[in-house]
This record gives structure tokens, C-alpha cells and sequence, in this order.
């Protein structure tokens, strides 16, 4: 039987290695334009929470505008579960190529500090690829929480004045809402009692029925309800006043000092990708939101966000400093995964 052209060419290496005749290894060129050639099928982008949330909804604007510059389809898949980590273990297994992506979040890069038997490190596992966007949070309360304190010191005030405090809206004890919860409760002597739902939208309905008393949500998650008066925003969780919301008081005004994370979406690949291909998926997201006609403008309008400047390399530092600061704040509020 004739040999192919592979058969034929990978015999004649065999036979050069097999009598000692030094093979030349692919260059850089070759490497280079197997790169340039990406994508070469379809593209899953892994969302490790329920529909409807900040990067669902990010992933779901912009894979038309990649499927048009990648020539493949941009496939977004829903996999929530264990505060996230089903989703970012299945891309965490994938194969490093930059065809499967996790559209991630702190609640999934932090994980490991938060969550015992965790089977990935999200750190280690996987690489990041791009922040693509900062979130604005506000805590929320309810109407009638409102009613009974309508300032953030009353609101205060009333959550010390039982043992149990506030019923606090959760979704899980590796989501960054639970974990800025925490460090507001250190910091402003905020009392709770966590109450958790399977995701974000269940926390905001649970909010408007009074099942909780506060939540932290993005203003986009909450808008309906703060304009039908159902909900009410309390605090910006930020260094100062947000410029479309300058009624509500910032954070640090209640007195919070030190560390305070951003919020912020990122892209991840498996452990392992070429930098190549996750700085060419960085920088193709980038131009997509910056060429296409108001695309940038109604993913911050919409998600309640500002789209950053962000490469793999300077992605990996903002997280290696975030991991060092939150790992001494998680260990004093006891958010740590507990050890066997």
C-alpha cells in the first residue's frame, strides 16, 4: 500500500532519529503562523453561572462580533454549580489550545481559598487571558428594610441590635459578594446571617419578597427594582461615589479602611496555552469592543461597568497582588477553606 504524504515524511524522521541524524525542530515562523491561524473550529466560551448574569450576558453581546472576526462559531455554554467550579474544572481538563474558555470572576480565581476539596487550584489551573470588565457593586436592601433604617449608620445600627443581624442574600461562600461581605463586616462591623441561593438573580428576587434583608449587586441587576421602589441602594462599594448614582454614599465614607477588591470579570484558558494565542484572544476581544459601533458603550451601560485596558501579563499581576491581599483578609474573617 502506497504511503501518504504524512506517512512518508513522518517514516523519513523516524529513520533520520533512529541513526542519530539531527532533526531540525519547527521555527518560530511555523509556530508563529499555526498562531495566526487560530481559531480552527468552534470556540466555547464556559460561563460558570446561570443565565442572565454580568458575564453571561458580556460572553452573549460579544460573541456575534468575534464569530465574524474569527470565521467560527462562538459557542456560549452555561455551566453553574459549586460556586462556580464545575464550569472552571471543565475548562481547567480542556485542552490548551484557546478553543475552550472560562468567562471567569474572583468567585472562581479565588476559590481555593474559600472552599475545602476544591480539585483545581483556578490560580494555578488555568491562564489568564484579558479582564474585561470592572463592575460597580452597591449594597441593596429591602423596602421594608429601608422603612426601619434609611441611612447606612441606621442600617448599622439595626443589624447589631440582634445576634444574628441581617439576613444577607448569598450565593455561596466563594462568591465575591460574599467575600466583600465579609470584609465589610470586619471592617464596619457589619452583623449577618448568610442565606444562599444558586445565583444572582435568586438573591434579587428573595431581596424584593423580604426573605433577606441586603444584598450586593451590581446596579444593573437591581435597577428595575430600585426604580419601582421595591429596593434601595445604601452604599457604593468603592473608594468614592459613583457618578451615576452621587446620592448614594461610598463605602469608605461608613468608615471602611484598607484593602477593598474590585469587582471584575476575566477570561481564562487552560493551564498551559501558547502566549501567543491567549495574547492573540486578549487583543482580538479588545479591538472587537473598541471597532464595533457602540458595543463598548452598551456592555458598561448594561453590565453597570468600564470595559479596562488588559493583557495576559498585566491580568496575572493584578491577580497575584489580589491573591496575596485577600488571602490575609479571608484567614481573619474565617472565610478559609477549612482543612481535613
Amino acid at each position: 500500500m502506497p504511503l501518504s504524504r504524512r506517512q512518508f515524511v513522518r517514516a523519513g524522521l523516524n529513520a533520520a532519529i533512529a541513526l542519530g541524524i539531527p532533526v531540525a525542530k519547527p521555527s518560530v515562523a511555523g509556530a508563529s503562523r499555526s498562531h495566526d491561524a487560530f481559531p480552527v473550529r468552534p470556540v466555547k466560551l464556559f460561563v460558570p453561572f446561570t443565565p442572565g448574569t454580568s458575564g453571561d450576558l458580556w460572553a452573549r453581546q460579544l460573541a456575534p462580533t468575534l464569530e465574524a472576526r474569527w470565521r467560527q462559531p462562538v459557542i456560549v455554554e452555561n455551566k453553574p454549580g459549586a460556586g462556580g467550579l464545575i464550569g472552571a474544572e471543565q475548562v481547567a481538563r480542556a485542552q490548551a489550545d484557546g478553543h475552550t474558555l472560562l468567562v471567569g470572576s474572583q468567585s472562581t480565581a479565588f476559590a481555593k481559598f474559600t472552599l475545602a476539596g476544591v480539585r483545581i487550584d483556578p490560580l494555578a489551573d488555568l491562564d489568564p487571558v484579558i479582564k474585561f470588565l470592572n463592575y460597580k457593586m452597591l449594597l441593596v436592601v429591602s423596602a421594608s428594610t429601608h422603612a426601619k433604617a434609611r441611612s447606612p449608620e441606621a442600617l448599622l445600627a439595626l443589624s447589631r441590635a440582634s445576634q444574628g443581624g441581617l439576613f444577607f442574600g448569598s450565593v455561596g461562600v466563594a462568591s465575591q459578594q460574599s467575600v466583600k461581605n465579609g470584609i465589610l463586616a470586619e471592617g464596619i462591623g457589619l452583623r449577618f446571617t448568610p442565606v444562599e441561593y444558586p445565583g444572582v438573580a435568586q438573591t434579587v428576587i428573595a431581596l424584593v419578597r423580604d426573605e433577606v434583608q441586603y444584598i450586593l449587586a451590581t446596579p444593573a441587576s437591581v435597577k428595575t427594582f430600585i426604580d419601582n421602589g421595591s429596593a434601595v441602594p445604601m452604599a457604593a462599594l468603592a473608594d468614592t461615589r459613583y457618578a451615576d448614582w452621587p446620592a448614594v454614599p461610598s463605602i469608605r465614607e461608613l468608615g471602611l479602611k484598607g484593602y477593598l477588591p474590585d469587582t471584575w470579570g476575566g477570561l481564562f484558558a487552560p493551564q498551559g496555552t501558547s502566549l501567543a494565542i491567549t495574547e492573540r484572544i486578549g487583543r482580538d476581544i479588545q479591538l472587537a469592543v473598541d471597532e464595533t459601533k457602540d458595543l463598548k458603550a452598551r456592555i458598561e451601560s448594561s453590565l453597570s461597568g468600564s470595559v479596562p485596558l488588559s493583557d495576559p501579563q498585566s491580568f496575572r499581576s493584578e491577580l497575584n497582588l489580589e491573591a496575596q491581599q485577600l488571602r490575609a483578609y479571608l484567614q481573619r474573617i474565617h472565610f478559609t477553606k477549612k482543612e481535613s
